[in-house]
């Protein structure tokens, strides 16, 4: 939660960190509008947070924001990928139930590193079972073989879940 050693307050907390949102939120709308074909968000991937509960540095959890922004406005399925070392948990839990969300992380193992989620046998739940996939790598993976398992199991999620957004 907020204070704690990995999510310390600041002044405008707040206001930061939903002008982080609200950019990730327009990056959606330049590309869904037809505005852009693609759009990043720099300050975004705050993927850790969870619903009335900041972690790991991250006060509100922008990427599952826009997901569910994305359902509410688009009315589209999403595949979420999320390639930070640590597993994007926040999104994952956040959608875990939820068969028209798919969420993809490749992450280091949370053997010793922050979250210490993101195992393969977190695969959903009830009617999102089957919609969650985690591949969790050892510290110092090589590149060529990150990029292998990353760019096989990519190819293989997407076909498997055909997105109509990929965030």
């Amino acid at each position: 939660g907020l204070g704690t050693e990995d999510t310390p307050i600041f002044p405008n907390m707040h206001e930061a960190s939903a002008l982080l949102v609200g950019s990730t939120l327009t990056a959606v709308d330049y590309v869904l509008s037809g505005k852009a074909k693609h759009a990043l968000s720099l300050g975004g991937g705050l993927h850790h947070g969870f619903r009335g509960k900041a972690s790991g540095f991250c006060v509100y959890n922008d990427s599952a924001v826009a997901i569910k922004y994305i359902q509410e406005k688009y009315g589209l399925r999403v595949l979420y990928v999320d390639t930070d070392a640590h597993h994007g948990d926040g999104v994952q839990w956040a959608f875990y139930d939820d068969p028209n969300v798919c969420t993809f992380s490749i992450h280091e193992t949370g053997r010793y590193l922050f979250p210490g989620t993101g195992n393969i046998n977190e695969r959903g739940h009830g009617a999102g079972y089957g919609y969650s996939f985690n591949i969790p790598v050892d510290a110092f993976t090589e590149d060529e073989s990150w990029l292998d398992a990353y760019t096989q199991a990519l190819r293989e999620i997407a076909d498997f879940f055909r997105p109509d957004v990929i965030l």
